[in-house]
């Protein structure tokens, strides 16, 4: 949208000059301080046109909120034939908080809220510049920013959709399982299997409290098949060592 005030007779030394030169020349945010200073020295006199040029400046400065507050300001001091243009840039705030909340879904530790916010920015801009769209028939800029918030709309819904369906694949959280205990050797018996307490004690650390306890029974049943193995020896040789004379 072209600024307003250049259909306005300026005279040398008019407050609005610098800023509408600022404008055009693309110095935004020089432009939104001297259409600020022009409405402070205005007051209430200060005219619609300015408070609509303001609001476009601010927009292209990136000052969202004075866009949005100028906009209205400019319906109340202009009255009905500066709503259509009050939707306009609304749409355009709207659609610019669109792209900013998309940036931020798009990063890793962003949660679903970004993308949420994202779609309804776009869900604004589509309601506000088919608005401002409908006032009347030669506005072909409203209706393209009108089919541009709905193609940005679909692309969303589909990358929400798109993250919901792999979240809901993905697997829930299982406590790892216990590594398999190696076969280790005792490097100072070439051959011989590590000694079964050591090897223990080893993978207490590694083992949970049940295959603690289960490996422990198992021990104590050794030690008592060993104890079994020795009294059978021993009595054998007492047997082995009686004389019939």
């Amino acid at each position: 949208m072209r600024i307003l005030l250049c259909m306005l007779l300026l005279m040398p030394g008019d407050p609005f000059a610098d800023a509408m030169r600022a404008y055009e020349e693309g110095r935004f945010s020089d432009a939104v301080k001297l259409f600020l200073a022009a409405e402070s020295e205005l007051g209430e006199g200060a005219p619609a046109e300015l408070l609509h040029d303001l609001a476009l400046a601010a927009l292209r400065a990136g000052d969202l909120r004075l866009a949005e507050s100028s906009a209205e300001k400019a319906v109340v001091r202009g009255g009905p034939r500066f709503v259509p243009q009050r939707h306009f840039i609304l749409g355009n705030v709207a659609f610019k908080r669109c792209l900013q909340a998309e940036i931020l879904a798009g990063r890793v530790e962003a949660g679903p809220v970004a993308l949420d916010a994202a779609i309804l920015h776009a869900e604004t801009a589509a309601e506000s510049w088919r608005r401002a769209a409908v006032t009347r028939s030669d506005w072909p800029a409203a209706r393209r920013n009108v089919e541009r918030a709905l193609l940005k709309l679909e692309t969303l819904r589909k990358t929400r959709d798109e993250r919901r369906k792999k979240q809901g694949k993905k697997p829930k959280n299982q406590p790892p399982k216990p590594p398999s205990p190696e076969r280790q050797r005792d490097p100072s018996v070439r051959g011989r299997k590590i000694n079964q307490d050591r090897l223990a004690r080893m993978q207490l650390k590694e083992l949970s409290y049940a295959q603690v306890r289960r490996l422990l029974e198992k021990l104590s049943q050794k030690e008592a098949e060993k104890a079994k193995l020795r009294k059978k020896e021993q009595a054998a040789k007492r047997v082995s060592g009686e004389r019939d004379w």
